[in-house]
């Protein structure tokens, strides 16, 4: 995979300042291309006393994969945590099939942020590319062979329950809202189920 293709693909845009904190923007900047795309604020969540981060993320897990099962989109948001060792999380999603922006400074207030993120994949079965799907994934069209005026449906879409080639290629820690629960990959790639 291209290397350039997969650090544009993690998407952990730092760009944003501590004001997100405070807001839910409708749009993120992809500094790089001077374009935006839609951002849709979901919810957000803190553990609970004694919770550890595991246990947090397998408890909010559901809460992703619901809305991606409904959607088709992907959701994604960074864990954060705050000097008592509580954690929290403001999830969003870019109303994308494929990919999900993760804007570190967008944590709840008070919490610092972490580079462990969590999503949910948007779905297996096919779909037809919108764009934010072209907007997250430039090569989108030109790696699948598709040109300007032919129709694109993609037959096929992510395994919900597994990281993909992007997310493991970015080598960052971070969890997956899967059908039955949560799975991690650690720095390096290493996967386990929790």
């Amino acid at each position: 995979m291209n290397k350039t293709i997969a650090s544009f693909l993690t998407l952990f845009l730092m760009t944003f300042g501590c004001a997100l904190a405070q807001e839910n923007p409708k749009f993120l900047s992809l500094g790089d291309r001077n374009t935006t795309v839609p951002y849709v604020f979901l919810f957000e969540e803190f553990s609970r006393e004694g919770e550890s981060r595991d246990q947090f993320m397998a408890r909010i897990a559901p809460k992703l994969r619901a809305f991606s099962d409904q959607t088709s989109f992907e959701a994604c948001g960074v864990i954060a945590e705050n000097e008592k060792g509580m954690f929290g999380i403001r999830v969003g999603s870019n109303n994308s099939h494929i990919a999900c922006v993760n804007v570190h400074d967008f944590v709840p207030l008070g919490m610092t942020a972490s580079r462990v993120t969590i999503h949910s994949h948007g779905t297996e079965k096919g779909y037809k590319p919108n764009k934010s799907d072209f907007l997250l994934r430039p090569d989108l069209g030109a790696k699948l062979g598709y040109g300007a005026g032919r129709p694109m449906n993609i037959r096929r879409g992510q395994d919900l329950n597994m990281f993909s080639e992007v997310d493991i290629a970015t080598g960052e820690e971070g969890y997956l809202a899967t059908e039955t629960g949560v799975i991690f990959q650690s720095k390096g790639g290493r996967v386990v189920s929790l």
